[in-house]
Formats: structure tokens, C-alpha cells, sequence
């Protein structure tokens, strides 16, 4: 299923998009870009700069520093500009919306000019691009999450804003009182925004009126030994780990030894979940962190001192296969990130190693 094609050491951090992996490379005082595969990020440009991230979007590379941001095109080998008040948040296209460093002011500007289109006095937490507008978790001044609103890309302008009430608040199993926030948006399928709140809550959010369409909890099917304890029918913070699959139309998730599946086109009957406990008990892990899905895949990671690592089949509801990286077993974390190309698989380790397996058939 895979086979290991080489590593590499003092590896802080790492991105990967279809051909290209970018990391920071070298002692926490001494980072460096470092560009294998198709192109070179050329050092003597980023020489005295302490590089904290890297992100590859599209064809764009984001490298972000403590002093500036900078945007590198990873086809034409060039650097394209410089933002020293502003985060680079998202692309669309020929355009760029940023958030501006120690302030509350979102920008969106086009790529081939200096000055912003529009500029609005608003912090969003998470947010999702589709068509025209702009969906995003509000971060408030006292830092809860408790709206999403709706802004033109055109003119800034918002559009609908959809608000959490005072009673969606919940306990959690130890009794701890907890104010409900928006967790993450999930993605929009067919005019729906799915989101997801800290209580496990899922909500579809239509996006034109902004209008509540649905709410689900718990599964409709579920095996015999997912129990649903009495008085937390409206908690299931399993939930927090969905993702959307829009070709066709789903919802899914993994936690623990648990797989599920939401029809969209009737998600209040179409709520399956599946026990995986079996196939996970076989291969020594928990389906606890998604690293990437493709198709009928899953590749996944249990995380903690657990160094092991596998597949999901999401048709036959079973762990296809599972290896593990030797080296760091019983560390903590065992594993710190895992990310995946169609061909490749990238893991960085306890130790910083960076490890590059070769998916086979």
C-alpha cells in the first residue's frame, strides 16, 4: 500500500499542494525555506527573515514571518508582493482577501493592484468563499463565536447575519456549563451552509436568506453499542469532526472507533453511524485525525504516543491498511502532522523528521 521514499531531518513545518512541498527547514534561530519537487524557493531573498508558516494555495505560496508576509507564484518561480499590515487569508481567483494585523478590518483587494476594492471594520474567525459571497464565523470583542454573516465580494456589503441563542448553551458529561459557539464551517452543498457548533450541533444555513433549514444531533441508525445518555440528545461532540463531500452530496466523519455518513439530499433520515471498533482493535489505532480524504479513502492518524497511522474505505466501512514510523514510538506527539497528495504521503514526527512515503496499489 505504501512504501517509504525518504526523509528528511530538522523539518519545523511543511505544506503540500498536487506537485509541490514547501518547508521550513533548519534550527528554530536559522529557518529557511526550502523547495523540493518542481521548483526552488531561492534563499538569498528570504536571508534574515525567521519564518514562522508556510501554506501552498492553489499555485500560490504564503510565507509568513514575524516582520511581513509574503505572496511567492510557484509557477513562475517569483515573488509577487509583500504585505506588511495584512494576513493573507484566502484566494478567489484573481483576488485576495486579508485581514490586517492587530486590528479588526478585513481587505479585499485584486492582484494586480496596491489599493483594496473594499475595506470593512469586522474579524471572521473561519470563513467559506462561494460564487459572489463571503460566509464567516464573527469573532467577537470578547471573543466568542456566536454569528455568521453573509458579505458581498462586490461591494463588502453584508448581507444576512445569522445569530446563536442563549438557550443552545450546554453541560458537558462532568456537569461544566458551556457557552454555545459556532465550532467550523463545514462547507456549502447544493445553497447550504453546513456548520458545525461546539456541542456537536450540526446546522444547515440557507445561504441566500440565511435561514435556518436544518438541525441534526444524533444518528437515526446507529449500532447497538453507540448509546445515547439521557439528557445529551442535543450534544454529540463527535460531530465536530465532519467533513464535507459535495460530488456526492455527504457529510462524513471519524472519531474513536466511529464512522458517519449524512445523505444531504434527506439528512434528517439519512444520519448513519458506523462501528469501526473491530477493524481499529486489528490495527492498533483510533480513527482520531483526518489528514486527507480522496474518493472512497480516508488517511488518518491516531495522534497522541500511538505512532501508528492508516486507511479508511469508506465503502466497505473497514481499515484497509495501517503502518506505523518506528522511530517515534511511545513519544508524545508520535506524530505531528500528516498531510497527502494523490501519490504521496508526508508525515513530520516527534523528532522534526519529515518522512515521505510512496502510495502504491
Amino acid at each position: 500500500m505504501m512504501m517509504r521514499l525518504w526523509s528528511i531531518s530538522q523539518v519545523n513545518n511543511f505544506s503540500v499542494l498536487r506537485e509541490f512541498l514547501v518547508t521550513i527547514h533548519g534550527k528554530l534561530d536559522q529557518r529557511k525555506v526550502v523547495q523540493w519537487s518542481l521548483t526552488f524557493v531561492p534563499n538569498e531573498i528570504m536571508e534574515n527573515v525567521f519564518v514562522s508558516a508556510v501554506r501552498i494555495e492553489q499555485t500560490t505560496l504564503w510565507i509568513y514571518s514575524k516582520e511581513k508576509n509574503f505572496e511567492y507564484d510557484l509557477i513562475y518561480k517569483k515573488f509577487i508582493r509583500e504585505l506588511d499590515d495584512f494576513t493573507p487569508l484566502r484566494l478567489n481567483g484573481e483576488f485576495l482577501l486579508t485581514e490586517q494585523k492587530g486590528t479588526n478590518r478585513l481587505a479585499y483587494y485584486n492582484h494586480q493592484q496596491k489599493n483594496a476594492i473594499w475595506e470593512r471594520k469586522l474579524k471572521l474567525n473561519l470563513f467559506e468563499i462561494s460564487h459572489d459571497e463571503i460566509f464567516g464565523i464573527v469573532m467577537s470583542e470578547n471573543i466568542e463565536k456566536k454569528s455568521i454573516v453573509a458579505i458581498s465580494l462586490e461591494s463588502g456589503n453584508q448581507l444576512w447575519q445569522f445569530n446563536l441563542l442563549k438557550n443552545n448553551d450546554w453541560l458537558t458529561r462532568e456537569g461544566d456549563e458551556m457557552i454555545c459557539e459556532f465550532h467550523r464551517i463545514i462547507g456549502i452543498s447544493e445553497n447550504i451552509l453546513w456548520t458545525v457548533l461546539n456541542s456537536g450541533v450540526l446546522l444547515g444555513i440557507d445561504i441566500k436568506s440565511g435561514e435556518k433549514k436544518y438541525e441534526l444531533c444524533q444518528p437515526n441508525l446507529f449500532p447497538k453499542n453507540y448509546q445515547i445518555a439521557e439528557g445529551f440528545e442535543n450534544v454529540n461532540i463527535f460531530n465536530r469532526n465532519s467533513f464535507l463531500d459535495e460530488k456526492n452530496n455527504q457529510i462524513f466523519g471519524i472519531n474513536g472507533f466511529y464512522y458517519w455518513e449524512i445523505g444531504l439530499d434527506k439528512p434528517e433520515e439519512q444520519f448513519t453511524m458506523y462501528d469501526i471498533q473491530d477493524s481499529c482493535v486489528e490495527n492498533g489505532l483510533e480513527l482520531n485525525n483526518l489528514a486527507s480524504w480522496s474518493g472512497e479513502q480516508i488517511w488518518f492518524f491516531h495522534g497522541g504516543k500511538n505512532n501508528r497511522f492508516g486507511v479508511l474505505s469508506r465503502k466497505n466501512k473497514l481499515i484497509e491498511w495501517s503502518g506505523e514510523i518506528k522511530e517515534v514510538a511511545n513519544q508524545f506527539p508520535s506524530i505531528r502532522k500528516m498531510e497527502c497528495t494523490d501519490d504521496r504521503i508526508f508525515i513530520q514526527d516527534y523528532f522534526n523528521t519529515l518522512h515521505i512515503f510512496q502510495k502504491t496499489t
